[in-house]
């Protein structure tokens, strides 16, 4: 497996998160959630030169599986996982976890024979830049987060300050234990906010741009005026506003987004190929 450098990226680039097991275990209808990854990956795969995930996010049973339905994702290297730099290899991660020997035993030899390249990144930038921006957002009574926490006192948010600048290497779980006395809703709006801190540090240290699953995490994202239904996504924008509006200017039918779904990675991937060769990318992300 070679190792790249976060510097050798260029172009338009995206961290994709939605495989974080902190999203998918939420997900009641697993099935719905892999349809809505899977056309949000072949959006990425077209828009994007490179699209990189987290390597921890790779072991579970889910992602397992969708890599293991799809093994020209790794094959092809259409996703790059971003591997910590004290690590040798993704299987690395799964050192340690509790789940079924066999399921272990099989992701270790998939991922083994599959994975060709990774990007590397460092723990210290990762978790300073995490930290420094989740104290910053804290310290500012008027940042989004500190404006739908008005339930938690003062005095909560200064103790949490505190636990978080106190450590070394910060992790999500360290502050979700730090958080477990609070009430329900502000529980879950902070573990929210914390796994988008979170990403955008992962985005930040692979040196991609966040491709973040924004409905996932917040109420108050951009939304259709007149009832706030809409909510806008990398999805809705290639759809709605590059192909619907391209195909209306060459006076053609307007495609549904399901045909997405009938094509496969390996369609993506072929019609990548004169994208690749063309400026498309560049213009789509400067537009």
């Amino acid at each position: 497996m070679e190792k790249i450098n976060p510097t050798d990226f260029f172009g338009p680039r995206a961290y994709f998160t939605d495989f974080d097991y902190k999203i998918v275990k939420y997900k009641y209808n697993k099935e719905i959630y892999r349809r809505d990854i899977e056309r949000k990956l072949k959006i990425l795969f077209l828009t994007k030169n490179t699209v990189v995930c987290a390597a921890s996010h790779m072991t579970h049973k889910f992602t397992f599986d969708l890599f293991k339905d799809n093994l020209i994702l790794l094959d092809n290297v259409m996703i790059i996982p971003a591997l910590r730099a004290d690590k040798d290899h993704v299987v690395d991660y799964l050192n340690g976890m509790k789940f079924k020997k066999s399921l272990k035993e099989n992701m270790t030899m998939f991922y083994n024979e599959n994975i060709k390249k990774a990007v590397s990144w460092e723990l210290i930038d990762n978790s300073s830049w995490f930290k420094n921006n989740l104290i910053k957002a804290l310290n500012d009574e008027k940042s989004v987060i500190r404006r739908n926490l008005t339930n938690i006192p003062p005095v909560k948010i200064s103790l949490l300050i505190d636990e978080i600048g106190s450590q070394e290497f910060l992790s999500r779980e360290f502050i979700l234990k730090n958080i477990s006395n609070w009430p329900k809703n502000e529980k879950k709006i902070f573990r929210n906010f914390n796994n988008l801190v979170y990403h955008m540090s992962g985005a930040n240290v692979t040196n991609c741009e966040s491709a973040l699953p924004q409905e996932n995490y917040i109420d108050y994202s951009l939304a259709d005026i007149s009832n706030r239904k809409t909510i806008l996504s990398e999805i809705q924008i290639f759809w709605k506003f590059f192909l619907e509006l391209a195909f209306e200017t060459l006076l053609k039918n307007n495609v549904p987004i399901e045909l997405l779904d009938s094509l496969n990675f390996e369609d993506i991937y072929y019609l990548r190929k004169p994208i690749e060769e063309s400026s498309f990318r560049k213009r789509y992300d400067e537009l």
